[in-house]
């Protein structure tokens, strides 16, 4: 009796795990999968990231978006070089971790990644350490992050993005009138790169991209793949944002044929509230002639896009990044630029 109550016992335990494993999902085996051309969408935060997975998902790819960027944000605390966690009020799971699991959530979505080391959340908060102790902690990051990156199979990298502006404006001064500062943060930022990128060639096997974010035909690091600039219209009018648009344009081809590589716009940005860190933005950001952003957004757009696509430079940039869909600063949802960006996607 013993002995049979044994064997049934037994037997009902073996059952339920061959039940149990019948029932669970097979692991999602990560693939790399490189779209031919960049169009891609960044929204700052972990509730917005996850969103563009999910319930944002249908409209972004209805909008033809085919890549979403996962900023890693990283910041000093005390002279520590912390990674802030994308989803504050997620205690039981580690910074790395919350943003391990965004860009699986991102891929399983069907989006190619372009994951970013980035500085602040745009904050631009003061370092407060001297230079080389940026530098090395920002090399141990990047490592650090392609080799994670190299794991998940993320499509596209760019180490330390921007760090030849936050250079500028935490060790020159952000005198935009003293070009030789100016030239000599973009020096600075170029050896880094230089610097870092034999080891990160080690460990990713995906691209590697320069973003940079000074507007600079200063800014060369040889052997990455893409080279990626910035445009935004700060102080800018309608009347001369094109003009802007093809002098970085001109930069980033030049900085691309200087490092033997391609060229994108990483990040177009037409921000309308200032950003005070809040979730809903803060007052309006008008044009020097007093005109609000958010009345000549679709305007900007349009010509951003339309400089791209009429581009007739020697290398045809290869990608278009916007920020961002949701985050209330620069928000293109519901409103006319969202069409401008849709229209241009089926083109490129």
């Amino acid at each position: 009796m013993v002995v049979f109550v044994g064997a049934f016992g037994a037997w009902w335990y073996f059952t339920d795990i061959r039940v149990e494993k019948r029932n669970q999902a097979a692991p999602t085996t990560l693939t790399r999968s490189n779209p031919t051309v960049i169009k891609a969408v960044l929204d700052h935060g972990g509730e917005n990231l996850e969103a563009l997975a999910t319930t944002e998902k249908t409209a972004i790819q209805a909008l033809g978006a085919n890549t979403i960027y996962v900023y890693l944000e990283y910041e000093y605390v005390d002279g520590t070089f912390a990674l802030a966690a994308p989803f504050r009020g997620r205690s039981a799971t580690t910074a790395e971790e919350q943003y391990r699991e965004l860009i699986k959530k991102i891929k399983e979505a069907g989006f190619a990644v372009h994951l970013a080391i980035a500085f602040g959340g745009g904050q631009n908060k003061p370092f407060a350490v001297p230079i080389e102790q940026l530098l090395n902690d920002a090399e141990a990051a990047d490592i650090k992050w392609a080799s994670i990156a190299e794991e998940l199979k993320v499509e596209s990298y760019a180490p330390s993005s921007e760090i030849d502006y936050q250079i500028f404006r935490e060790y020159y001064g952000q005198d935009w009138t003293d070009q030789a500062k100016h030239d000599e943060a973009a020096q600075k930022s170029n050896e880094y790169h230089d610097r870092v990128l034999p080891k990160l060639r080690q460990v990713f096997k995906g691209k590697l991209i320069f973003q940079a974010g000074l507007y600079s035909q200063k800014l060369c690091s040889k052997g990455y793949d893409i080279f990626g600039t910035g445009l935004n219209s700060v102080s800018r009018e309608v009347s001369n944002f094109a003009e802007l648009a093809t002098q970085v344009f001109g930069y980033a081809e030049n900085n691309a044929q200087c490092s033997g590589s391609e060229w994108m716009l990483t990040e177009f940005w037409v921000p309308y509230l200032e950003n005070d860190g809040t979730p809903d933005g803060g007052a309006a950001m008008k044009t020097p002639n007093g005109v609000n952003y958010a009345e000549i957004q679709d305007g900007l757009y349009q010509i951003g896009t339309d400089a791209y696509l009429n581009w007739s430079g020697e290398l045809k940039p290869v990608g278009f990044g916007f920020t961002s869909w949701q985050q209330a600063t620069a928000r293109v949802k519901d409103t006319a630029a969202a069409e401008v960006i849709r229209s241009f996607f089926a083109k490129i």
